[in-house]
């Protein structure tokens, strides 16, 4: 049921919750992006299939595994020195456009 006053794009967080939406999009018969634009987290892999394709942010997964991994070594190696200064590290998403209403 749509409420009296509809969002004009949703953001969703991860793959479950984009196929929730795409759900809904689909019961309600909502046109993408015409009613309803629609962005994906997690660079999902069923994409491209939706018609248009869905545009996505890809986030470095294999970049953050490797430096948690890196910081868990360096954390275990230093354990006797105490607790280390923690810092906060940003890597770098990609964003996939895949559909653009001029």
């Amino acid at each position: 049921m749509m409420s009296e006053f509809p969002p004009d794009a949703v953001i969703a967080g991860n793959d479950r919750v984009l196929q929730e939406i795409l759900k809904y999009i689909q019961s309600e018969k909502l046109f993408v992006p015409e009613k309803l634009a629609v962005i994906g987290i997690d660079d999902v892999s069923f994409a491209e299939f939706f018609n248009p394709p869905l545009t996505t942010v890809a986030q470095p997964t294999f970049a953050m595994g490797r430096k948690a991994a890196e910081l868990l070594l360096a954390e275990i190696e230093d354990s006797e020195q105490g607790l280390r200064e923690k810092n906060t590290y940003r890597l770098q998403p990609v964003l996939n456009v895949d559909y653009l209403v001029n």
